[in-house]
């Protein structure tokens, strides 16, 4: 790291014999074997949730299904999906579904390990897998059957493609990059966020390097070109002004804080409390220092641009997805926010974190009582946040399973289950409770306004349809947690309140409450209806 400091403290013997016993692939094999631990640990503890339970269904899709099936949706790419059709073949346990996600999760700690020792050495790279293997955010993606951690990886290798090209150019690099950004563009839409932060960046030193440009262009519109065929065919044939995203909500000026504030302590805290920030601000600090000294004192050119791409792929896509989802009130407007869609950037504030800790830590040799005090205000939060996440059902995704197992625990002759098209996958998957299903037609082609009185027609006409000598009505109504960060307090809420939709109202008002009970994100209702049959 010459040229970072003026004074710098010569490497002694003692430094030498710890490399010797110490090497540095035994210490990423450990940090490993800890993310993995980390990620398998109660893999299947909790419940599958219904975006995990749509990967279930569309993996016993053929392929044609599959394609027709995005194309409606309108909503993800096909990459992931196909991958997983392949990976089920094992089972579609919980457990085997996820464990697609840890690999991908784990994968990423040595490709972080080797971005952040090109950017700083050995140190910075394994304080970087550190700081990616204790994660609560990564940790969680890495427990989900969805593309979230696939997504991760692939933009870090896209990113880790250009970390090498600025040492040292070759061919095989800039393939490497070519397909590993154009799987970053078909993991996820917003993927191309990437892409579009790399076209900030060397577009800003086009006049320094054009024939690099020049080559990154190709690459790009290599990547790109491919990425439009799906893009273009979906644009044509559904368009994507009716892609089912109207329950994500406009977002403030702030939103960006708020998001690395996950990315460094998880979405498993009540972030009302200021205890946990203090995880945030030593991430925040380390970040602002390697901005500080890297646009100072950078050694050579490829430092600079590292760090100048560092801030490209962290800056521009959230900037970019703050402007867009922000309340302009323009009509068909659609808003994007949801942390988990961007997970593509944590690695980009990982690697500032942890090269900013290691300029901080040779600037502040001979303080160890002050690094010992960062190092619990980072390490006490993590963990509490870990524990919240394997331990706190407040904290976990909503509980199908649970309700499924009550209802076949309590179910009696005569009971009927009453669903809408949302919640028949999870009941698919959680078969414990055999009742009869009654499934309400959909009210999307109403405007809201109408939705309320064709609802009660709806019910009248189905209620009507019920089998002969029903006398209950079991009422699932799950609430998502559609927070833009993953924090559930509102969510929570929500479930254990007074406040009720139009059907739990309806049926209250035509029959009687005789029991109702909450599980994590659901709440489950009974009514008995023997007076409403009896009287028609």
């Amino acid at each position: 790291m010459a040229g970072y400091f003026k004074i710098r403290r010569p490497m002694n013997n003692h430094d030498l014999n710890w490399r010797e016993k110490f090497p540095p692939y035994v210490a990423l094999i450990l940090v490993m074997l800890l993310g993995f631990g980390l990620r398998v640990y109660r893999l299947d503890q909790q419940s599958l949730w219904w975006d995990e339970v749509y990967t279930v269904a569309r993996s016993v899709m053929s392929v044609p299904e599959l394609i027709q099936n995005l194309f409606e949706s309108r909503v993800h790419l096909p990459l992931y999906f196909l991958l997983i059709q392949v990976w089920s073949d094992i089972g579609r346990s919980e457990f085997i579904l996820r464990y697609f996600s840890v690999l991908c999760g784990v994968a990423t700690i040595p490709l972080i390990y080797q971005s952040g020792r090109l950017l700083a050495g050995h140190r910075a790279g394994l304080l970087a897998a550190f700081l990616l293997t204790i994660s609560p955010f990564h940790v969680w993606y890495s427990q989900e059957a969805r593309m979230y951690t696939f997504l991760a990886f692939d933009a870090l290798a896209a990113n880790y493609f250009l970390l090498r090209l600025f040492r040292h150019e070759s061919r095989l690099d800039w393939f490497g990059y070519t397909v590993t950004l154009t799987l970053t563009l078909y993991s996820h839409y917003l993927g191309v966020l990437i892409l579009i932060a790399h076209y900030v960046f060397f577009s800003l030193h086009y006049r320094q390097d054009k024939e690099r440009f020049k080559r990154w262009f190709i690459c790009a519109f290599i990547a790109g070109a491919i990425f439009a065929a799906w893009f273009l065919a979906v644009f044509f044939i559904s368009s994507f002004t009716q892609a089912s995203i109207s329950w994500i909500a406009p977002v403030h000026w702030y939103e960006p804080l708020l998001t690395l504030l996950a990315f460094s302590i998880g979405r498993t805290i009540d972030p009302s409390r200021p205890f946990f920030y203090l995880t945030f601000f030593t991430y925040l600090l380390f970040a602002l220092t390697a901005v500080y000294y890297g646009s100072r004192r950078s050694a050579n050119t490829a430092q600079r641009l590292s760090l100048h791409l560092l801030l490209a792929w962290l800056g521009v896509p959230l900037f970019l997805l703050t402007l867009v989802s922000l309340d302009w009130s323009i009509p068909q407007q659609r808003f994007v926010y949801m942390d988990r869609y961007i997970i593509s950037l944590q690695p980009a504030f990982i690697l500032l974190t942890a090269w900013g800790a290691i300029l901080a830590t040779r600037e502040l040799h001979g303080r160890r009582w002050l690094l010992a005090v960062t190092a619990v205000a980072l390490l006490v939060p993590t963990w509490l946040s870990l524990r919240n996440l394997y331990f706190e059902p407040a904290y976990a995704r909503e509980d199908w399973r649970a309700a499924a197992a009550y209802m076949a625990a309590n179910q009696q002759p005569g009971d009927v289950l009453l669903l809408n098209g949302g919640q028949v996958l999870p009941f698919l998957y959680y078969t414990e409770a055999h009742l009869p299903q009654v499934v309400l037609p959909s009210l999307l082609e109403y405007e809201k306004p109408e939705q309320k009185t064709q609802l009660e027609q709806v019910l009248e006409e189905t209620i009507s349809t019920v089998p002969a000598g029903t006398k209950r009505i079991w009422l699932v109504r799950p609430f998502d947690n559609a927070e833009t960060h993953g924090f559930p307090q509102t969510r929570n809420m929500a479930v254990s309140s007074n406040e009720k939709n139009a059907l739990e109202s309806w049926m209250e008002t035509n029959s009687h409450l005789a029991g109702r009970w909450y599980f994590t994100g659901i709440r489950l209702s009974v009514y008995d209806i023997t007076n409403m049959t009896d009287s028609s």
